[in-house]
């Protein structure tokens, strides 16, 4: 399988009954965007069944479905009209492909990254890993024609967030699963939820500190109703394997991995499957005799456990093979899989006998220069390019290149092996003495990731700190920074000497005199996913992505011998709106002017993302942008950078006019920016919205959704106004607006648009102003309902 017939097999297979294997690779393709192909069950016979275009979707990550009509049916991640993905279906000779659902928006579901299953109602249920009135994602269901769009449950945090896992139908006909987020700690849940959507109950939260976390795959069920699951971390450190009862009773940790030894696996991030022998068979995507991954099987009681196959990135298909997907079983008995790596590096498609020998190759998949390369290019002083790619390359674990500015003179100067480690996902950095520092966040002696130097022309390669997980962390997955000291900086994703949070480091560029400045408890922010700027004051300022409870993520400073560490900035995710954002996956800039910027990949008015200011010592926070998924883009993961001209920069990772990201610049000095403030108050109309479509420009038109659950048309009063209030009614609810402008007018029932236009003066550039609607209810005890304030700042 080459680079243009896709890349990144999907996790799992789906067995057609035709003697053929239907799946989908999540990039390649002709166009870039992914693709959906079949082969024979013995290899041959490959064929590319549909290239994505963009507007029909991208990223198909998941297992397709074979419908009892016969057609498949699958999602796609991204892409769409709305840019937060599709479901679509096709023939299984590739015709008839049809788009059945475009996602447009984050109140009705984004990102659909779990496959689909067919219900005993004959509807296909799903689930979106984000949107839904909180962002934590939703249950939905939709008819094979592509009709009755429905939201079954939407999560909240506080009864899960984030689902990743295919749904499972119960024997007793309810909807299960599990989340990766969310409960009472934010590590993860285990639901239930009937076809309707009624009867959700949370049958289980879990806490690493209790059992685990991360439960990212779906469940499999015994005839006596038992759900069985797999975490990826636990206390111990390297997850387990769980049963419990379909109501939530007798939670029982029936395997846990060896953190010890790992030669039995680390990190199911796959489905466990319950075969016809009552065994549960799985795959751990690392771990075993050579950190590549495992092949295991065991009782359901926990007993008889047996690895079946370690595999070996120097034996096995060539490279670090990663097994990531669940295991499918064939009428024969034998066990088809997939995993990362191959020979070309963009993954494979085994099958495995069972008996003893190793598993065989079906199809090989090719990227030999790399694959993903996530992380922002370093330019150094010799005047080229270098960057990485978190997979690919010869031994399948990512690749070190550089080339010159006009893109000419590519060279892959590093290819990752297990033993220098896998998927580099930070940025580079180059030290005094001319060579490249970096850190790969995964594999290496002890499975957790490495800390490398490498001289410029690929020579001189040395792993510097092979990560352990419990001494100095695990999954560095951040980059470094290199400080004005000359010692290296950076960050762990998990594990650390004192919790399990992950934490920050420093060590000095011959590897010698590393010391853990920081680790993070369960009470402060943890997991940065970008690496730490050094600030014009000597301190050392970063972001983390997630957070205690339901937080999700944090702006934080701490001095660089690791005392000082406090957090500037929290950026929760809670149960309503999130006006700041949450989720800031991007390092922070520090910009001319001395204060410190960056994104949050969620949150805001749209649920896509907003782009913030705040000074150094975390005061004046300030919501510059809000990311809208459309023309603005949805999800800015990358870092900004700012021109000489003062003029910011960065991008998003998707939305925009095809659904596939944006460039985007912001003028510091006239930004036009909108958002809610406050909270309205309801009356038997429930509280209504005042929202607006856009930006408040210069010049152009304002339109602003008044949005009331009235049946009949009411009388409301808009209040304008240069500054906020906060004047509390006699019976609760407070006016937000110190108004010089009251406007009555007769609302509509549901949504009516308020249209203004906006001065055309560029003095008038940066001014704010401040509107609230006051809505007549003569049912209510105040005998009003009112809307949130909304704050608009004009500009360009």
């Amino acid at each position: 399988m080459t680079q243009s017939e896709g890349n990144d097999v999907s996790r799992e297979l789906c067995e057609g009954g035709d003697g053929f294997l239907y799946g989908a690779a999540e990039s390649g393709g002709a166009l870039g965007f992914g693709s959906l192909f079949c082969l024979a069950m013995d290899g041959s016979n490959f064929a590319v069944l549909h290239d994505f275009t963009g507007a029909e979707g991208r990223t198909p990550r998941c297992r397709l479905l074979l419908g009892s009509d016969g057609a498949l049916y699958g999602t796609a991640e991204s892409g769409g009209s709305g840019g937060f993905g599709t479901i679509y279906t096709l023939a299984r000779d590739g015709s008839g492909f049809t788009v059945l659902h475009h996602f447009t928006a984050p109140a009705t579901g984004t990102r659909p990254n779990a496959g689909l299953i067919e219900a005993s109602d004959g509807a296909l249920y799903g689930t979106t890993r984000f949107g839904g009135t909180n962002g934590a994602g939703m249950v939905y269901s939709i008819a094979r024609d592509g009709s009755g769009y429905t939201i079954v449950h939407k999560w909240d945090g506080a009864n899960g967030a984030w689902p990743a896992a295919e749904l499972l139908q119960g024997l007793d006909g309810a909807l299960y699963g599990a989340t990766e987020y969310g409960g009472a700690v934010d590590e993860g849940t285990v639901f239930r939820v009937d076809l309707d959507g009624s009867n959700f109950q949370m049958l289980h939260s879990f806490d690493l500190f209790v059992d685990g976390r991360w439960s990212v795959r779906g469940l499999c069920q015994a005839a006596d109703g038992t759900l069985y699951g797999a975490t990826t971390l636990s206390l111990l450190g390297d997850g387990f394997v769980y049963r419990i009862g379909d109501d939530g009773s007798g939670f029982t940790i029936v395997h846990q991995f060896d953190d010890s030894s790992a030669k039995d696996g680390q990190h199911t991030k796959s489905a466990l499957l319950l075969a016809s022998d009552g065994l549960l068979y799985g795959t751990a995507e690392r771990g075993g005799s050579s950190s590549d991954g495992t092949c295991f099987r065991l009782a359901t009681d926990g007993s008889q456990f047996e690895v079946l196959h370690s595999f070996d990135g120097s034996l096995d298909f060539r490279p670090s093979s990663r097994p990531l997907g669940a295991l499918h079983l064939l009428a024969d008995g034998s066990l088809l899989g997939t995993a990362a790596g191959g020979n070309g590096s963009a993954g494979v498609i085994f099958h495995h006998d069972i008996a003893g020998a190793p598993p065989a190759t079906l199809l090989e998949l090719t990227a030999v220069q790399g694959v993903s390369p996530n992380a922002r290019l370093l330019l150094a002083t010799d005047g080229l390019l270098y960057g990485t790619a978190t997979s690919g390359g010869t031994f399948g674990g990512g690749t070190l290149y550089r080339f010159a500015e006009d893109g000419s003179s590519f060279e892959v100067l590093v290819e990752f092996d297990g033993a220098s480690g896998e998927a580099p996902n930070g940025v580079l950095v180059e030290g005094g003495d001319g060579a490249l520092y970096g850190t790969a966040s995964k594999a290496g002696a002890h499975g957790w990731g490495t800390l490398f130097k490498v001289n410029k022309d690929g020579s001189g390669f040395v792993v510097l700190l092979p990560f352990d997980w419990r001494t100095v962390g695990g999954e560095p997955n951040a980059g470094l920074l290199l400080g004005s000291d000359g010692r290296l900086f950076g960050s762990t994703r998990t594990g650390g000497p004192l919790f399990s949070n992950g934490g920050l480091f420093a060590i000095a560029t011959d590897g010698s005199g590393f010391v853990s400045l920081h680790d993070f408890t369960s009470a402060e922010p943890w997991s940065p996913r970008d690496a730490l700027i050094e600030g014009s004051d000597g301190r050392l300022y970063g972001t983390a992505s997630a957070s205690n409870g339901l937080g999700s993520g944090a702006i934080f400073a701490l001095n660089k011998d690791g005392s000082g560490f406090v957090v500037l900035k929290h950026l929760p995710l809670s149960s309503g709106a999130n006006p700041d954002g949450y989720a800031p996956n991007a390092g922070l800039l520090e910009g001319a002017d001395g204060a410190l910027y960056g994104t949050a990949s969620l949150g805001g008015s749209f649920g896509e993302g907003t782009l913030f200011r705040i000074e150094i010592d975390g005061s004046d926070f300030e919501v510059l942008a809000e990311f809208d998924g459309a023309g603005r883009g949805a999800r800015p993961q990358a870092a900004l950078i700012q021109a000489p001209d003062g003029l910011l920069y960065g991008a998003t990772e998707w939305g925009g006019e095809n659904g596939v990201g944006t460039l985007f610049r912001v003028d510091l000095g006239c930004t036009a920016t909108w958002r809610n403030y406050g909270s309205g108050f309801d009356g038997t109309l429930g509280v209504p919205t005042l929202v607006a479509q856009a930006p408040p420009l210069l010049g152009a038109t304002l339109d602003v959704d008044l949005g009331s659950s009235a049946t009949v048309s009411t009388l409301a009063f808009v209040l304008i106004g240069e500054d906020t209030a906060a004047l509390p009614l006699r019976k609760g609810g407070e006016i937000l607006v110190e108004a010089l402008i009251i406007l009555p007018m007769s609302i509509a029932p549901g949504t009516t648009t308020l249209s203004e236009d906006m001065p055309n003066d560029p003095a008038l550039c940066g001014v704010r102003f401040y509107v609230q609607a006051l809505l007549l209810d003569s049912g209510a005890a105040r005998g009003l309902a009112s809307t949130p304030g909304l704050e608009l700042r004009l500009g360009l």
